[in-house]
């Protein structure tokens, strides 16, 4: 969504983009909750996975695409692979707390709750979270696939990199290694969205980024009527088709491909094309300059999209928290709006603190007295409120 080269300015519509879908991924992973029924998922074959993973990759050639021109290849590597670092690091903080949740829920005689941390809950042990740990075990602990699937995604990128100076080579790459895993069944995955198959979407993220300037010519046109077209075509199919597979098995392949679920470990094709358009459309119609875009809201998700790794860390425990209460609790209509308000907080909360930095304001904050010390806080909040559109 920015053009090739240097970047200019910050394309907040990014950042709101990955806001959206960091509250998605927090609703649809909150159990029992009626606001599920809103999200993304129910009006189209993609869900907030697949446009966070495509977003994952317009940010990747954002970050480290510039590094590339200007550094190298060696140097844009070595900056990927210390971001898969921080992951990793984050990925074993959620371990540990999500853990501490089973434990808990064990411990106080929720046997359901437990069972929704953990797929398999009387495999529980030492050595399951070590394997967790190792990334060899990916599809115990409920909510915990993403990340793994960023890291590997991100390593992919640091090896192909220099491809994306020759973007027919890295598509026919990319499309060529997605091909073979649905060709060749044991390469399909079971149980955790399946590398192999999600690094189409980033590798389109990282190309549509890279040659944006390329999409806006006036001639492709055309191509805006062939994806609202295909939006409404995937909306009608997930809202009036029959999600089932019985449905499925009466119909075949071409009815398939149109269910809601169509296979999201492995990246059906169906998901590819319902999240390309959608960026298409955005990306057309959606200037980068609108004035709704400032908007008080809009602010709260683009710092929501601009922190995406402690929000989205905070997200999944919130979401296992939130399912623990209202399994537990007496669920209404009015404990699930609850329930999300504090979810939503919580993670702005952290976006919130985020912004700040603590080195700076400790300083500032020791040599000022109590009223100066509070006036301090909160001119920096203000501040940093005013950095998202500013920047």
């Amino acid at each position: 969504m920015a053009i090739s080269g240097p970047a200019k300015t910050r394309d907040i519509r990014i950042d709101l983009a990955r806001g959206v879908c960091l509250w998605f991924i927090l609703v649809d992973h909150t159990a029992a909750n009626v606001l599920n029924q809103l999200t993304l998922r129910n009006f189209a074959i993609c869900d907030a996975a697949d446009v966070f993973v495509f977003l994952c990759g317009v940010s990747a050639s954002l970050a480290y695409g510039t590094k590339l021109d200007h550094a190298g290849w060696w140097e844009a590597s070595k900056a990927v692979l210390r971001r898969v670092r921080a992951i990793y690091i984050a990925q074993l903080v959620l371990i540990i707390m999500v853990a501490a949740l089973l434990i808990a829920s064990r411990a106080l005689g929720q046997l359901e709750v437990a069972r929704f941390f953990w797929l398999h809950e009387q495999a529980f042990s030492a050595t399951a979270l070590i394997r967790l740990a190792c990334l060899v075990d990916r599809s115990s602990l409920l909510g915990l696939g993403i990340l793994p699937l960023y890291i590997a995604l991100l390593s992919w990128f640091a090896l192909i990199i220099p491809l994306v100076r020759r973007p027919l080579c890295l598509l026919a790459l990319s499309g060529g290694l997605w091909s073979v895993v649905h060709l060749c069944p044991s390469l399909r995955a079971a149980e955790t969205f399946n590398p192999l198959a999600w690094q189409l979407t980033f590798t389109l993220g990282v190309l549509c980024c890279r040659y944006a300037y390329l999409l806006r010519r006036p001639e492709l046109r055309i191509l805006d009527i062939a994806a609202i077209g295909l939006l409404a075509a995937d909306t009608w199919a997930v809202l009036m088709l029959p999600q089932t597979w019985e449905f499925y098995h009466q119909f075949g392949l071409p009815v398939r491909v149109l269910l809601r679920g169509a296979d999201k470990l492995n990246l059906d094709p169906a998901r590819v094309i319902s999240v390309l358009s959608l960026a298409w459309i955005v990306f057309r119609h959606v200037p980068p300059d609108a004035r709704w875009l400032r908007a008080s809201w809009a602010t709260t998700l683009i710092a929501l999209g601009q922190h995406s790794l402690p929000v989205f860390a905070v997200g999944i425990v919130v979401s296992g928290v939130s399912s623990w209460a209202l399994l537990v609790w007496q669920q209404s209509f009015g404990s699930e709006v609850l329930v999300n308000t504090a979810g939503l907080a919580a993670m702005v909360l952290v976006a919130g603190l985020s912004m700040l930095r603590p080195g700076k304001i400790v300083r500032m904050v020791a040599r000022a007295n109590l009223l100066d010390r509070l006036q301090i806080l909160v001119l920096r909040c203000a501040g940093n409120r005013r950095s998202i559109i500013s920047h």
